[in-house]
């Protein structure tokens, strides 16, 4: 096979007016260039030691060196300075400008007059016109191949067209032949119901006639009772279901008959007010589960959703009596920006409006807590759910998109392939920044950073901020930034955190452009490697400048983060570069190598101080907040996933403490209040804790990562329903019934004089 590649560049010389045409002959390790203006012409035969020679003074592979220069003698590249200049005996120099390394060079050959111009001349010319017929010949054929895909396109719609029509067809005869079996059906029902009525009445004719024949009794009491038993058991059928009757105990029950005794008076009160007084008393789930109505089938269904969750809790039948609360909550499952303005308006013309909007306020962020603590298996639709707003979108067409998931992504994968290793380059370059510092020649044994002074004068810092994902590490990490170091040494820290690394992957934001809700998770997961790789990357490479950084992960992974630790220990001894990372060979063997020791230090750099900040809260809230994250930035992760970031951060946490310089624990339980520190080691000193608060770490290490619902996080159930719990103390708070039924007279009364 002939591996010589022929290329003709038109060159316009800044200096010199008159153009230029330079045609190379490329070789596998030399090459040929002539060059004409139209009256003259030069000549470089560019001999293979020659080639060499200069590639090996460039540090370059001989290949390399004729690929560069064939790229810049073939099109004209930006930024380059092109020069064509005398050098003397009638010869000439031609030279451009590229950059390696960060350092501008400069290429140049030497080009003797040409023995037989008119030759050199000719030959160039013929080159330009064989280039030219046979471009030629390829727009006529690619004009010839577009037309046929045209016209195959237009059969194709026409096809689709008619498949669409056909499809209309068999749906309307499918829903003609579905609409007479259920009407032949109902028919037979009726049948049932009316002979199944008449013969209850002859039963009834004849239990009466029976009684007249036998003695009367005093049976007021015993009937009382029948009747508590029986309004009992339809509440609980109607809100609980049959697979929680088991947490129904007898106090429960007690609690439950004072509750419809209290409110046997009152008519207007909602039987779904009664039960939600019920299980605010007894801390049982009850009303507070969000409906799932499967399809038949054990592979899906439809939430609730949260407009109708939010009417039940507020004792409406269904959203349908409040439409426009439904609106409004709608809008504040979304964050939409509009809801606290819209809210100032459904209360405008009552008069405590600041009071009733807290009051919705509280509730809605009190049904939403409730409304994610449950069927986390289905985390994924619930989301579709709220984002969709309830439409009803065609099933077919999600089928179509769950079915074609896989071939989409990867198209889209290849298809930005390159785009995606540049555009990475380009983000971990902004990451790490153009600073450079200078250190000091002090060989500086300890790591103490006790205030803010010169980088040079202290060791730098490796802060790393780990917790579940959802614990409130953001919140956490905001706190810090305001003390006395960090906000001299911020500007001039680099930030490592892979979900940023995510937000700009070049495919993510393809695939997440195209608003297809029921991909957020696997999109999500899709670029997870390739930003922890390039998070990675941007760790060690700020580490061996000896930057300032701030770690922002879980934290769940022992290996991973010892490894980095004691990485962080030696290299201002050492200088690392990426391992093979995670690693399973094929008779089962792991490997584990995150980080690779490369050449010693030469100059003496100061230690890493290592510093620690844990974030912890309940699980049941970080799963809320990863939700509703979700929603937010159309960025999900896999609830069983979040729980065991949690529970593995909870187990290693201790084991951080003793490797690290220093360490502070922070529990965000709290909603609308500061981070409360509950855990704090400086120096060789043990993990001075707060007795009380320190039990929210024990109880994550011991959580069930399986969990579908906030019921099942705990071995103990009064770990949700004891006094002290979040749960209870957020969702169950005896004040919160009495507010729901002042919302609901006013929003009855709004919704009453809505037009």
């Amino acid at each position: 096979m002939d591996s010589t590649r022929h290329t003709c560049l038109k060159l316009q010389i800044p200096q010199n007016p008159q153009l230029i045409f330079i045609k190379g002959t490329w070789f596998p390790s030399h090459f040929h260039l002539s060059i004409t203006d139209g009256l003259d012409a030069w000549t470089c035969n560019a001999s293979e030691e020659e080639v060499n020679e200069r590639a090996s003074n460039w540090d370059q592979p001989v290949s390399e060196y004729i690929d560069m220069s064939e790229r810049y003698l073939g099109f004209q590249q930006p930024g380059s300075v092109y020069g064509f200049a005398d050098a003397g005996g009638g010869f000439k120099r031609l030279s451009w400008t590229f950059e390696k390394e960060g350092t501008k060079l400069e290429w140049r050959w030497k080009f003797k007059p040409a023995e037989n111009t008119k030759k050199i001349t000719a030959g160039i010319l013929d080159f330009l016109m064989d280039s030219n017929i046979r471009l030629s010949e390829e727009v006529v054929m690619k004009t010839k191949s577009n037309e046929k895909l045209k016209a195959e396109a237009e059969k194709c719609l026409e096809q689709s067209e008619k498949l669409q029509n056909e499809k209309a067809e068999f749906e309307t005869k499918i829903y003609t032949k579905f609409l007479g079996v259920l009407n032949s059906k109902k028919a037979k029902l009726r049948e049932l119901r009316d002979r199944v009525s008449s013969d209850l009445a002859k039963s009834h004719d004849n239990e009466e006639e029976s009684s007249q024949k036998t003695e009367t009794y005093d049976g007021d009491s015993e009937d009382e009772e029948d009747t508590t038993m029986d309004i009992t058991s339809t509440s609980k059928g109607a809100t609980r279901g049959q697979k929680r009757k088991s947490f129904l105990t007898s106090s429960s029950t007690t609690i439950f008959r004072q509750t419809v005794d209290a409110s046997s008076n009152n008519s207007n009160m909602h039987p779904s007010e009664i039960c939600a007084d019920v299980d605010i008393a007894t801390g049982e789930p009850g009303n507070f589960v969000p409906r799932f109505d499967l399809t038949g089938s054990s592979h899906g269904g439809r939430p609730e959703k949260f407009s109708h969750y939010v009417a039940r809790q507020l004792g409406f039948k269904d959203e349908n009596e409040c439409p426009e609360l439904s609106k409004l909550a709608s809008e504040y499952a979304r964050s939409s920006k509009a809801f606290d303005d819209n809210m100032y308006v459904y209360f405008s013309n009552e008069k405590e409006v600041e009071s009733l909007c807290e009051k919705l306020d509280e509730e809605l962020e009190r049904c939403i807590l409730g409304y994610f603590a449950f069927h986390w298996s289905h985390a994924s639709l619930m989301i579709t759910q709220v984002l969709s707003n309830g439409s009803n979108e065609r099933r077919l067409k999600n089928m179509m998109l769950s079915a074609t998931r896989k071939q989409r992504f990867e198209r889209v994968t290849k298809d930005l392939k390159m785009t995606r290793a540049f555009s990475t380059i380009m983000e971990e370059m902004k990451v790490i920044g153009s600073h450079s510092f200078k250190r000091g020649d002090a060989n500086d044994a300890f790591t103490e950073v006790l205030e803010p002074v010169a980088h040079c004068d202290r060791s730098p810092v490796l802060l790393f901020m780990g917790g579940g994902m959802g614990a409130g590490k953001s919140t956490v990490l905001k706190e810090i930034l305001k003390e006395a170091f960090w906000s001299s040494a911020e500007k001039n820290a680099v930030v490592v955190e892979a979900d940023a690394f995510k937000e700009t992957d070049v495919i993510y934001q393809a695939l997440n452009s195209k608003g297809h809700h029921n991909d957020m998770l696997q999109t999500a997961e899709l670029v997870h490697q390739t930003s922890t790789d390039a998070a990675s990357g941007v760790l060690v490479t700020a580490l061996n400048e000896g930057r300032d950084v701030i770690m922002d992960g879980t934290l769940s992974w022992e290996p991973f983060v010892e490894q980095t630790i004691a990485m962080a220990r030696t290299i201002h001894k050492h200088r690392y570069r990426l391992g093979v990372g995670y690693k399973v060979s094929k008779d089962g063997t792991i490997t584990e190598n995150y980080w690779e020791k490369m050449e010693d230090v030469v100059k003496t750099k100061k230690p890493y101080r290592i510093e620690l900040v844990g974030v912890v809260c309940d699980p049941f809230l970080a799963v809320t907040r990863g939700i509703r994250r979700a929603i937010a930035v159309k960025r999900a992760v896999r609830v069983n996933s979040q729980l065991k970031s949690h529970k593995r951060f909870a187990n290693a946490f201790p084991k951080y403490c003793r490797l690290v310089d220093n360490a502070r624990l922070y529990c965000t339980n709290g909603i609308g209040v500061p981070p409360t520190l509950i855990g704090f080691k400086d120096g060789n000193s043990n993990l001075l804790v707060d007795r009380d608060q320190i039990k929210c770490l024990e109880i994550l290490s011991e959580i069930n990562d399986e969990a579908d619902s906030i019921y099942e996080l705990y071995a103990d159930i009064k770990m949700v329903t004891g006094n002290d719990s979040v749960w209870r103390e957020l969702i169950l708070k005896p004040e919160r019934i009495e507010s729901q039924r002042d919302l609901k007279v006013v929003i009855e009364r709004i919704e009453k004089s809505t037009p």
